[in-house]
C-alpha cells in the first residue's frame, strides 16, 4: 500500500498521500510511510515532496518557509512582512512600557477602580495573545 508500480520495469512511484525512502536499491526494497494529509505527501517519485517541503513524510518546511494549508506546500517567508510585524511590535511594546510607567507613577488612592479593570483586562487579552 501507498506504492504504483509503473507498466515498465521501471522504478515505483509513490502514492498521493504516502511517502516512501528507497532502503536498498538494488533489490528495490523501500520504506514507506503515511503522511498527514494527501496534500503534504504528492503521488510522483520515491521520497517527492510538495515546493518547500522536506523531511520524513515532507512534515516539516524548508528553512525560511511557511506552511500554506489549502495547497500543502511551504512558500517562502517575505522579509518586509517580518520586518513590519516587528516594526509594530516594538512600537507597541514602547507604547505599553510607556503606559505602564504612567500608572505606575500616579498615586493608587487617586486610581479610579475602573482603570485598574481596564489595566487588568488588557494584561488578560495580552496573556491570551501569547498563549495562541
Amino acid at each position: 500500500d501507498g506504492m504504483r508500480c509503473p507498466q515498465s520495469m521501471g522504478r515505483p512511484l509513490q502514492t498521493a498521500g504516502f511517502y516512501a525512502t528507497e532502503v536498498d536499491p538494488v533489490r528495490r526494497v523501500y520504506d514507506v510511510i503515511r503522511c498527514r494529509t494527501v496534500r503534504e505527501c504528492p503521488a510522483g517519485a520515491a521520497g517527492s515532496c510538495p515546493p518547500g517541503r522536506e523531511g520524513i513524510g515532507c512534515g516539516n518546511c524548508q528553512p525560511n518557509h511557511w506552511p500554506q494549508k489549502s495547497s500543502g506546500h511551504c512558500i517562502v517567508c517575505d522579509s518586509a512582512e517580518d520586518k513590519t510585524a516587528f516594526v509594530f511590535a516594538v512600537i507597541g511594546a514602547l507604547v505599553g512600557v510607556g503606559v505602564l510607567f504612567a500608572f505606575t507613577n500616579m498615586d493608587v488612592s487617586k486610581q479610579r477602580l475602573t482603570t485598574a479593570t481596564v489595566v487588568l483586562c488588557f494584561g488578560q487579552v495580552a496573556y491570551l495573545v501569547q498563549a495562541l
